[in-house]
């Protein structure tokens, strides 16, 4: 009878089993690294491409307040016209005044401001402003958002009144005004708009109305659109820095 006998493999020493659980900490290590740095990576590619977006919008913005600005002269000199006609007495307008007058007007309200904030509406409802680490790129941004906001509604709310007055008070205004003019075409300038059939019903009230949209179009001018401008101006600086953007 075959007596077997049993083959002990030697026992591996302690620095054996330390050396692979290094190995395997290392590996799992640097997986959890590499994984992280490929997290960033992706996280700043995309801040990068919503930055670039953002920064279109800016641009956007700052390129129609400069068409703005470059009408303002034009703007400037309707409005001094619309005042000088306004100064004088009804006895003194001229039939010339009357038909400068609708120029007059359209030269003084050609274009408000609209900003584009749809990028930026998206990225804080989506929650992707989170990619943004530069926590100066997030308070300029709801500086200006706030700003514009405050703006928007002022807006809204003196559009809406004065369209109100103009719509309920106005319309007899414009019928009585166009008739003088299509029946008054042959008429010389320098006559006297009175003497020649022009009532000037509800003049003052129209004078007034005007005067007010002139006062709040100019504090956009002056006020609130060079703000804007420098605002979103300061954005794309930080952004191209940033992010490196052309």
């Amino acid at each position: 009878m075959e007596v077997h006998q049993h083959v002990h493999s030697a026992r591996k020493k302690w620095g054996h089993y330390f050396w692979e659980f290094f190995m395997l900490f290392l590996a799992i290590t640097t997986g959890f690294f590499v994984e992280n740095l490929r997290e960033h990576y992706i996280e700043h590619k995309r801040a990068k491409a919503y930055a670039r977006m953002l920064k279109n919008d800016l641009v956007s913005d700052t390129a129609d307040i400069f068409v703005i600005e470059r009408q303002v002269p034009g703007m400037k000199k309707a409005q001094s016209a619309l005042k000088n006609i306004f100064k004088k007495q009804k006895s003194e307008i001229t039939v010339a005044d009357l038909r400068g007058f609708r120029g007059y007007e359209f030269e003084t309200f050609q274009s408000v401001f609209s900003p584009h904030d749809a990028i930026y509406s998206e990225l804080k409802n989506s929650g992707a402003l989170r990619y943004f680490t530069n926590l100066n790129i997030i308070n300029k941004l709801t500086q200006y958002e706030w700003t514009i906001k405050k703006f928007s509604e002022s807006h809204l709310e003196n559009r809406s009144y004065l369209g109100g007055v103009q719509s309920s008070q106005m319309l007899l205004f414009e019928t009585n005004y166009q008739k003088f003019l299509d029946h008054t075409s042959l008429l010389e300038p320098e006559m006297s708009a009175e003497k020649s059939g022009y009532g000037f019903q509800l003049w003052d009230e129209r004078q007034t109305i005007l005067s007010n949209m002139i006062f709040i179009l100019n504090r956009y001018i002056d006020s609130d659109y060079p703000k804007f401008k420098k605002d979103a101006t300061e954005i794309i600086e930080i952004l191209n820095k940033e992010y490196h953007l052309k």
